[in-house]
């Protein structure tokens, strides 16, 4: 198909029907890993950047790995040992088990001899109205057909413009897969436009997202198929991703640098099991979005050492909408294989939590969503099949 042109509001709104395209009109294109079914130019615009979190039936995003993900770009870092603790798969795609190649974060802030996220900052900082706020992600010399590698950037610029006091972003693919890419990489970098916006006090714009090849690999088909709206920002209210006053005084990207490195060594302290409790988040006095993150990871350290009682416990006690999307990751990694009994009991445990459901009512009341609805929200959480004991 020549391409397609999607005016949407968030990626909940969008992603069921881009599948839906490209499952009905991607033309069959063969590639180096097999057949995929392509659309060619994609472009999408998302309207509401804070609703950056999927959450359709059938297809789950890993939230810790999302997450990470998110640390590793804004701290700079190519290294191995951070996404691999929370998706053991990605290091797959590392050269030498030890750094990736084409690390976003590492392409961003040190590949070129300058740091382009501050760079963006300092020109829209002198200039409001500039085009010459860019981040480019390809590197002609590593990415090139001469270099034996795994990993070649699929991202080839942030591209951001201000306009009526609003930071919009177009975010430029050659290649994109509509089922492991997309979802990481709206949450990768509308989360850099709203640090951006935040540090330099401005609302937010729209999203962008172009794609030069949008494809679903022939092999996912049929998971694709069982994708169907649901949209989580109904029940629970985006966060909005503020920084500390501390960074934002003095106007001195610096010091967002700066903050990325200590937030990049809480997350390691946590992976590397030094910090047992959320006393230690506490401590750190951080805006909402912020410590809720930290309180994932911390979560994710006991679910990944099956501590189960303790990763519930800590995923409790996060207030916005990481906790149903990090329970249904917990539902479909484990809970669900553990029999029909446990299956309620975890049902039931949702249900009667009560900071739960006052932070449900809260968003519900917000969103106009009856109610009622708090059952769908936990149909959602717990789709799929239970597997008997």
């Amino acid at each position: 198909m020549l391409g397609t042109i999607s005016l949407v509001g968030n990626v909940n709104t969008v992603y069921p029907a881009l599948i839906k395209q490209v499952l009905e009109q991607g033309n069959r294109v063969p590639s180096r890993v097999g057949h995929t079914f392509e659309i060619h130019p994609s472009l999408s615009y998302f309207t509401d950047v804070s609703k950056k979190y999927l959450s359709a039936f059938g297809r789950m995003v890993n939230l810790p790995f999302a997450l990470a993900e998110v640390v590793w770009i804004l701290s700079g870092d190519n290294k191995v040992d951070r996404p691999s603790f929370y998706n053991a798969n990605i290091k797959d795609y590392s050269d030498d088990g030890k750094v990736f190649n084409a690390a976003y974060g590492e392409r961003m802030a040190k590949a070129f001899n300058i740091n382009q996220l501050e760079d963006v900052i300092f020109k829209l900082l002198k200039d409001r109205g500039t085009r010459q706020a860019t981040i480019v992600y390809i590197d002609p010399l590593r990415d090139s057909a001469l270099r034996q590698t795994k990993d070649r950037a699929c991202n080839v610029s942030s591209l951001f413009l201000v306009r009526d006091g609003r930071l919009s972003l177009t975010q430029t693919v050659r290649s994109n897969d509509i089922i492991w890419g997309l979802p990481y990489n709206l949450i990768q970098f509308t989360t850099i436009q709203e640090v951006i916006a935040s540090f330099l006090g401005l609302e937010l714009g729209d999203y962008h997202h172009m794609a030069n090849s949008l494809h679903l690999y022939e092999k996912h088909v049929e998971e694709a198929r069982r994708i169907s709206p649901f949209d989580i920002f109904k029940h629970f209210s985006p966060y909005k991703v503020e920084l500390p006053t501390r960074v934002r005084e003095g106007k001195d990207p610096r010091k967002l640098t700066q903050f990325f490195w200590e937030f990049a060594g809480h997350e390691r302290a946590i992976r590397n099991g030094f910090v047992l409790s959320n006393d230690y988040i506490y401590d750190l006095k951080l805006p909402l979005y912020w410590e809720d993150m930290l309180k994932v990871f911390l979560s994710y350290y006991f679910w990944k050492n099956k501590q189960t009682a303790n990763a519930l416990a800590i995923a409790r006690t996060i207030e916005g909408v990481f906790y149903p999307l990090l329970m249904k990751n917990y539902f479909q990694w484990r809970i669900r294989r553990l029999g029909s009994a446990k299956v309620i009991e975890f049902r039931e445990s949702i249900l009667q939590d009560i900071s739960f459901r006052k932070k449900f009512v809260e968003a519900t009341e917000t969103n106009g969503v009856p109610h009622s609805s708090l059952l769908d929200l936990i149909n959602w959480i717990t789709e799929g099949e239970v597997v008997e004991e």
